[in-house]
């Protein structure tokens, strides 16, 4: 455990608060730093928040945020729900977005194993983009019933 906590500073340190810039950034030659972890091309989209976070630190850290903002807000419409129905459904969808973005936060740290598993909102993939619609459709649906 010491040792990935260790990579994950030799690669975040270089990176800095707002980012190296997208034309100075290492990723693009496909090595970060000297660091096998977030080594990955351009066109890559597995790790393309990676490649974000890399260029343009600041925007990838909004993203990251938006996403905890759904899930907290996810949280708040299950706790708000009057029916039990409602609230299972909230709590599927907000289980289902904080697995994908800690196992793909986790994944980018070569904390996790590389399984493919997208980040909501954020990751390359049409059919990934429309199941987290779904699912954002879904609680906004419970939202507006339990208002009236």
């Amino acid at each position: 455990m010491k040792k990935s906590l260790d990579t994950v500073v030799k690669v975040l340190v270089p990176i800095g608060a707002l980012g190296m810039g997208v034309d100075q950034s290492d990723v693009d030659a496909g090595i970060a730093q000297g660091a096998h972890v977030i080594a990955c091309d351009a066109g890559s989209t597995d790790s393309g928040p990676a490649y974000l976070a890399t260029g343009l630190a600041k925007y990838s850290r909004d993203a990251v945020k938006s996403d905890l903002t759904i899930l907290m807000r996810a949280f708040s419409i299950a706790r708000r729900s009057t029916d039990a129905f409602g609230r299972l459904v909230c709590v599927g969808v907000m289980s289902w977005f904080a697995f994908q973005t800690f196992e793909n936060i986790g994944m980018t740290l070569g904390l996790m194993p590389m399984t493919g598993v997208p980040l909501p909102f954020l990751s390359y993939g049409g059919s990934s983009m429309f199941a987290n619609l779904i699912g954002f459709g879904l609680l906004q649906n419970i939202y507006a019933r339990q208002r009236g």
